[in-house]
Order: structure tokens, then C-alpha cells, then sequence
């Protein structure tokens, strides 16, 4: 196989996480407004949200890791594929443009930048947030001050860290640690 065909086959694989992403998401979307239909609906059942929560964290920790999929081959064709190719650099490029760089001083970013770089995958966890909220109202709705002080509230928050751990972003940070990476590869590869 030559380069531009590995090049092509690789932006497929990362095209198709994306695809993979975005369905997703849709079934999040979808999923919490069928639940939240039911919980408005039936208000006497309000641990019905523990689902939304596991849920949450289930497809977070998916996406971070189709994320870090895409990361890493999108550094591999930056290191190993575009310097050969007649690619434009476009991985290089994006990455630049991702994290709100100029091409040329990849260091200067906005605070708005980083705030948005730093929680790409933050629609779960924005999601988990007001889930929470409304669980907490549903339970005072309910008078259910035994929930809401034997563990609902507790386990609720543990669930909101695992759902902040599942979906903290990869995409960047972890950029870096694939570069570092590929480049040692070269160069051990160079060395032989």
C-alpha cells in the first residue's frame, strides 16, 4: 500500500469514528427526553435518573475513547504520512485550528479557547449536570427527604465524578503524548 492510499484509508477510520460520535450523541439525546418524559409523567419513581446517570457514563467513556482512536491516528498522519505526501498538512493544520492557533504560534490561545478545548466532550457531562439538578428536584417535588438524604444526593455526586471522569477530553492533552510518541517511534525506527 502505498502513502496516499494509507493517508486516505486512515481519514475513512477517523470520518467514521466521527459518524460513530454524532449517533451517539443522538442516542443520548433522545434516551434522556424518553426518560424524562416518563419521570414528568410518573414523578413517584425519581431513581429512574440513576439510569440517565449510567448511562451517561457509559457512552462518555466510549467517545473518550473513540476520541483517543482519532488523536492517535491523526498523529501518526501527521508525523509519519504528511511530510511525504501531498496532504497540505492537513492534520497539522486542524490541530492548530482545533486548539484556536494560528499555524504559526501554535502557544497563544484565548481563556475561551481553553475552556472550550479543555471539555469537548462536555455535552454528557452539561447533560449529567442537569440531570442532577432535575433529579434533586423531583425529589423534593416528592417530599422524599429519606431519598434525598440516604444516598440519593450521594450517589448522584458519585456518579457525576465518574461521568467527569469518563468524558474528560482526550483530545488534546493526550495529542501531545502521541506525538512524543510516534517521534520516538521514527526515531528508534531511524536508528535501526
Amino acid at each position: 500500500m502505498n502513502l496516499n492510499d494509507e493517508y486516505k484509508m486512515l481519514r475513512e477510520e477517523i470520518i467514521a469514528n466521527h459518524k460513530q460520535m454524532n449517533q451517539y450523541f443522538t442516542l443520548v439525546c433522545t434516551s434522556a427526553l424518553a426518560i424524562l418524559a416518563y419521570i414528568f409523567n410518573n414523578p413517584n419513581n425519581p431513581n429512574i435518573f440513576i439510569g440517565i446517570f449510567v448511562m451517561l457514563v457509559c457512552i462518555a467513556a466510549r467517545i473518550k475513547r473513540l476520541l483517543e482512536g482519532n488523536v492517535s491516528i491523526s498523529t501518526y498522519m501527521e508525523e509519519f504520512l504528511e511530510p511525504y505526501i501531498d496532504a497540505r498538512n492537513w492534520e497539522a493544520r486542524t490541530h492548530c485550528s482545533v486548539r484556536g492557533d494560528n499555524v504559526h504560534d501554535i502557544n497563544k490561545r484565548s481563556l475561551f479557547m481553553n475552556i472550550l478545548i479543555f471539555r469537548t466532550n462536555s455535552p454528557y457531562f452539561l447533560l449529567g449536570i442537569i440531570m442532577y439538578f432535575l433529579y434533586i428536584v423531583v425529589l423534593i417535588q416528592n417530599l422524599s427527604l429519606f431519598n434525598l438524604l440516604s444516598g440519593g444526593i450521594f450517589n448522584t455526586v458519585a456518579l457525576l465524578v465518574l461521568l467527569y471522569i469518563a468524558s474528560f477530553d482526550a483530545n488534546n492533552k493526550g495529542r501531545d503524548k502521541y506525538i512524543n510518541f510516534w517521534k520516538e517511534v521514527k526515531n528508534k525506527e531511524r536508528a535501526v
